[in-house]
């Protein structure tokens, strides 16, 4: 793409507005946050905060990346603590015009290190309520069931999970350690999770084959999936997710980051929303990675291909598998829908060719 169009795009980029459904508080703090937090509750932390000069960083591999997540949790200790986490990650996303955002919390971690639900989640709903106030972006909240923790920690967070649902709490995710513990162990807190009203979502194929991605969507009933790499090989699993209308939430640099793929032109991301499958893009974890939303939105112009048709479907498609009540996701259409006519009329028409 030529160099004036490319800028026109990633200008339309920076100011369209913007939904993040698969993206971790944990590793979405800020490194300036997570340095104080760390000083103020002790925790050496030195190696593991991403310096901005240095770029990204590259983990190898998941098992590093989830080494280095947990200490990342064992930073936050307080309720102010999660109320200042909060607040840095919603302001930072609400910096990228991102107006409704699905945050995943790993509450797994946190009872490890002897924290309280009610700490947690006391804290996180005080900063989700200010920035709200303050800002008019709105948060709901993913628990996370770490699949190597065991089926106790499973019933403890779906648990958790409908007893915070007042506090924003709508749906629990699968994730952790894939490559040695498939969707299918957690059958039952799942079925219990759905049956008392919570929605399923689960990191499946993102360092193993279509096997995973299969157990999330019918064993665990999963609506959403994360990462979905290893889908691509299997036409009847795609075919699947297209006609039951399965979302996959994608993120293209922590796959790289992670090694799940080589690299962005290996990616299935152009290749799934092609085929016309429910995609949406997120950052995941950007603090951890060195990106944000609005990095992602601008690989996938320059190193995924897509045009800015696709960059709008992408965008709309985080509307459409958002877990909102049907009158805000028709507000919210309404919303982006106007803001992509006047970006249009005020960009040269090489933005639209």
């Amino acid at each position: 793409m030529e160099a004036g169009r490319q800028d026109n795009l990633f200008r339309a980029i920076e100011q369209m507005p913007k939904v993040e459904l698969h993206v971790h508080l944990e590793g979405s703090i800020p490194s300036r946050t997570i340095e104080r937090l760390a000083q103020r509750n002790s925790i050496d932390v030195a190696g593991l905060v991403i310096n901005p000069e240095t770029g990204r960083h590259r983990f190898g591999h998941l098992i590093n990346f989830l080494d280095s997540y947990r200490l990342r949790c064992k930073c936050l200790r307080e309720v102010e603590d999660f109320e200042e986490a909060c607040v840095d990650v919603l302001e930072n996303l609400h910096s990228q015009n991102v107006r409704y955002a699905e945050i995943t919390i790993a509450p797994t971690m946190s009872r490890l290190y002897g924290i309280s639900m009610e700490t947690v989640m006391r804290g996180i709903d005080a900063g989700a309520t200010r920035v709200a106030r303050e800002k008019g972006i709105e948060a709901r909240f993913i628990f996370d069931v770490g699949r190597q923790f065991g089926h106790e920690h499973a019933w403890q967070t779906v648990r958790e999970a409908l007893e915070n649902q007042a506090r924003g709490v709508i749906a629990v995710g699968l994730g952790g350690d894939e490559l040695h513990y498939s969707p299918e162990i957690f059958v039952k807190q799942f079925e219990f999770a759905r049956k008392e009203g919570l929605h399923v979502v689960a990191h499946a194929g993102e360092v193993v084959g279509s096997a995973s991605v299969w157990g999330a969507v019918t064993s665990l009933g999963a609506e959403r999936i994360g990462h979905g790499l290893g889908a691509r090989a299997d036409e009847q699993l795609l075919e699947y997710m297209r006609i039951h209308n399965i979302a996959v939430d994608m993120c293209p640099t922590s796959n790289v980051a992670t090694g799940a793929t080589r690299s962005y032109a290996d990616h299935p991301l152009p290749d799934y929303l092609r085929r016309g499958l429910l995609i949406t893009l997120n950052s995941d974890d950007p603090d951890m990675f060195g990106s944000s939303l609005t990095d992602e939105y601008k690989v996938s112009s320059e190193m995924l291909g897509l045009d800015w048709q696709e960059i709008k479907t992408l965008c709309l498609n985080g509307v459409r598998a958002g877990f909102l009540p049907d009158l805000y996701k028709k507000n919210l259409f309404d919303e982006f829908s106007e803001a992509f006519a006047r970006i249009e009329s005020e960009t040269p028409p090489a933005l639209n060719s």
